[in-house]
């Protein structure tokens, strides 16, 4: 009789549960609001900005509107309101609409949501942003906080997040409010029970796209509101599972991140799931995070890299882009990225990119440069190596050679495939010096 009592307090809960949710109100914003969430006929969500629906093809970055603009791209998302004047004005003439980042302090960076001064003075800025910017015709969405959800279990940032929502709501009733989260399997339940405010859940996720969509859709502890993929892309360099033995992450080359986002969207993007409103492919722009080439659509002089064109392609609904050749790698003394490349200190190191396609390369020009492994954004031009040093042959073929004349320590070579005035291809390679 005991258990029999327990099962039915279970089932209590979880009913309960599942009317904490986002997904059952009337509405999740305004339905009088300049930008809205609807229901669909398919119990979906949709966006629509002056009453007409809305599709958001977006890209996390806000720099070359003009280029995301003429490929498609109507959004852009940014993770912060610093020179937030500049990037809406820039989108609104563009034709571009701006989820517009406010940043939230973490707890993993020290704030404390305890503390009744920081408390205050953070929310003394979130109101001056919003009104200052809640006018502005380029504004889509307020998006309270990047990945604040550090401590899943830290009740207070759940609450202060809320609250923030619904005073935002209030002051602007025109845009709805989301957040950006780390799809923790907790953070999704709580989101569903806590953040009842927001008219959106924003979730950043790479590799584990099925697992999150997964998650989102598991009955009772799952969310079935609006979602928007604030961030997503190819596998972030802390998901690789294929390491050097000095930890450094092999990269794929510009082409087969091509071919992956462009498969990544097809088979959880492409209205596939009916609470999906929107994804933003990170990073629109050039960022230096793990390599500088890892998530960069566009090269550090502003050339467009293979994702760019896949990108195209998916929000213009042609066919995949063709390429020049198939696959590349860059092989130092003939071995494989995948293979173990140490060498002394002074070694000649014989470097060589290769395709499985025959391709004219005299078609293309090659730009080359070294990298100490780890790099952050802050020290890329104190470490840049300036590699002219170190080249024996001409760069206008797909091979050089070089002298390993470089502290000890793990280091890693950029090759770029120049096509044009625009188009560039990478690879990498990572290797160990040893005095």
């Amino acid at each position: 009789m005991s258990n029999m009592k327990y099962l039915i307090i279970f089932f209590i809960n979880l009913t309960f549960l599942g009317s904490c949710n986002i997904s059952d109100k009337e509405k999740t914003s305004s339905s009088e609001g300049r930008v809205v969430i609807d229901r669909t006929e398919d119990n979906g969500y949709q966006i629509k900005v002056e009453g007409e629906p809305f599709i958001i093809k977006g890209a996390a970055g806000f720099n070359h509107l003009a280029d995301l603009a003429k490929v498609g791209g109507n959004t852009i998302r940014t993770w912060h309101s610093n020179d937030a004047q500049e990037i809406l004005d820039e989108a609104f003439k563009n034709g571009i609409y701006v989820i517009l980042g406010i940043h939230l302090e973490t707890p993993k960076d020290g704030a404390d949501y305890g503390d009744k001064d920081f408390i205050r003075q953070q929310r003394e800025r979130v109101f001056e942003t919003v009104n200052k910017y809640k006018n502005h015709p380029a504004l889509l969405i307020w998006a309270l906080g990047n990945e604040v959800n550090t401590n899943p279990l830290d009740k207070r940032v759940w609450e202060e997040i809320n609250y923030l929502a619904g005073v935002v709501k209030k002051m602007d009733p025109d845009h709805p409010t989301t957040t950006m989260l780390v799809p923790f399997r907790r953070t999704i339940f709580y989101a569903r029970i806590k953040l009842t405010n927001l008219d959106a859940i924003s979730f950043n996720s790479f590799d584990s796209v099925d697992e999150t969509i997964r998650k989102i859709n598991t009955p009772f502890i799952g969310y079935t509101g609006p979602v928007i993929f604030s961030e997503w892309g190819v596998g972030g360099n802390w998901e690789a599972t294929k390491k050097t033995l000095w930890d450094a992450p092999l990269e794929l080359n510009g082409i087969e991140k091509g071919h992956l986002i462009t498969d990544r969207f097809k088979q959880y993007f492409d209205n596939k799931f009916p609470n999906i409103i929107g994804n933003l492919i990170f990073y629109w722009g050039y960022r230096q995070e793990g390599t500088e080439t890892w998530f960069s659509i566009f090269t550090q002089h502003g050339k467009k890299t293979p994702m760019y064109y896949a990108m195209k392609s998916i929000w213009q609904n042609r066919e995949n882009t063709n390429w020049p050749f198939n696959n590349l790698d860059l092989l130092l003394n003939d071995k494989m990225m995948s293979d173990t490349l140490i060498y002394r200190r002074g070694q000649l190191v014989k470097a060589k990119i290769t395709t499985n396609t025959v391709f004219d390369s005299t078609e293309f020009s090659y730009h080359w440069q070294i990298l100490p492994e780890g790099v952050s954004d802050q020290t890329l031009i104190t470490y840049q190596i300036d590699f002219e040093d170190y080249l024996k042959e001409d760069t206008s073929m797909p091979h050089l050679e070089f002298s390993v004349d470089l502290e000890e320590g793990p280091y890693r070579l950029y090759a770029y495939i120049i096509s044009g005035d625009s188009l560039s291809y990478t690879v990498n390679v990572p290797f160990y010096v040893l005095n």
